[in-house]
């Protein structure tokens, strides 16, 4: 009875995960090369009455927005607004089902797909490590490490703790790390690829007080010195106040944006002010 009950453990344990495989397998393979056109940083990206629905829900509806190159935008809302939708489309995951997203006049779908996604740094809240050291997490297999090492080192200030520094090997998806130390390397692995366009969602929800803002301090600092586009999505008034201007999206449309004219504190207050607004709404 101990094996058979083991046994029904083990293949209920099997079959999501064979489901997933399955799926997975049946799905559409991307041609990488579709585009004939090299993409180059755009000083405009513009959403254009962009209509998406998943399996009938519609998710974003007549969505328009314009991010200016080296602007610093967060886009805030509750859980199925359409915030990580609008990432997700710009990384072309998907296809708009009505209009386009454009890099200035070039519709992004006429570029070739691998160099496109070579323009972006992405940060996500769930990130997956590799079973191997943080020096080949940060550098994907490349040997660079003591070369850059110090470009962030308030980011990666606890490899230094480490008795093998960044040849300490983080396990199967950074198990042998903390939350807030996976969020960190993540992080680091982005930003090290010097993209012009950085699309960063919830890239904080891992990480204590003192780190959120050191990321976002240096994210500020690239911005305002190397004019990169930073992208963020949150739900974080305060993480939302280190940018320039605050969309908040509701249902699939923009219902409010706001534009930083005083200091950090005041529009994080004013942030928050609107959220509160927006869920009695």
């Amino acid at each position: 009875i101990d094996v058979i009950t083991a046994l029904k453990m083990v293949i209920a344990n099997i079959i999501p995960s064979t489901r997933d495989y399955i799926e997975f397998m049946n799905m559409e393979e991307e041609n990488l090369h579709s585009g004939n056109i090299v993409a180059q940083v755009p000083q405009k990206i513009i959403f254009n009455k962009i209509h998406f629905s998943y399996d009938r829900q519609e998710v974003l509806r007549d969505f328009n927005l314009v991010l200016n190159r080296g602007e610093k935008v967060a886009l805030v809302g509750l859980n199925g607004s359409g915030k990580s939708t609008l990432v997700n489309l710009l990384l072309r995951y998907y296809s708009p089902q009505k209009g386009n997203i454009l890099f200035d006049t070039k519709d992004v779908k006429e570029f070739s797909l691998d160099d496109y996604r070579k323009k972006f740094s992405i940060m996500r809240q769930k990130v997956f490590l590799f079973n191997a050291t943080i020096q080949d997490n940060i550098y994907m297999f490349k040997n660079e490490y003591e070369k850059e090492r110090f470009s962030f080192p308030e980011i990666l200030g606890f490899v230094d703790d480490l008795p093998q520094g960044g040849q300490t090997s983080v396990g199967f998806d950074g198990t042998q790390l903390s939350g807030g130390e996976k969020q960190r390397v993540a992080i680091c692995r982005a930003l090290i690829n010097h993209s012009d366009l950085i699309l960063a969602d919830e890239p904080t929800g891992n990480l204590d007080s003192a780190s959120s803002e050191t990321v976002m301090e240096y994210l500020q600092m690239i911005n305002k010195d190397m004019k990169k586009t930073v992208v963020l999505v949150t739900h974080d008034a305060y993480v939302a106040s280190f940018c320039n201007r605050v969309i908040f999206v509701k249902d699939g449309m923009i219902e409010v944006e706001l534009k930083k004219t005083e200091g950090q504190d005041e529009f994080c207050d004013q942030i928050m002010k609107e959220q509160k607004k927006i869920l009695k709404r």
